[in-house]
């Protein structure tokens, strides 16, 4: 998830993309680990599937949000490098 950022940031790069987007990620990947909690049938048939399974996840736990809380400081201060070289060239 945090790559997808990094490259949408290489198509809108600005002072508040690199704010907004650790944000967004970790926002997002909250979401995705909260709705393992639910399972309704139409995740449960997603999830049926290898794709969902490794999109969705299956079992949720509470160990996981600080390990998104370093991928996203990490993807933040990856996006202030890449910024940093780009404006020095």
């Amino acid at each position: 998830m945090k790559f997808f950022g990094v490259c949408f940031f290489l198509f809108f790069s600005s002072k508040k993309a690199i704010k907004l987007i650790p944000i967004y990620v970790f926002i997002i990947t909250c979401l995705l680990e909260i709705l393992q909690l639910w399972n309704p049938p139409i995740l449960a048939l997603m999830r049926s599937h290898i794709l969902g399974k490794l999109l969705l996840g299956t079992t949720f736990s509470w160990w996981d949000f600080p390990h998104y809380v370093i991928g996203c400081l990490l993807g933040w201060f990856w996006l202030e490098m890449i910024d940093k070289t780009v404006t020095k060239a």
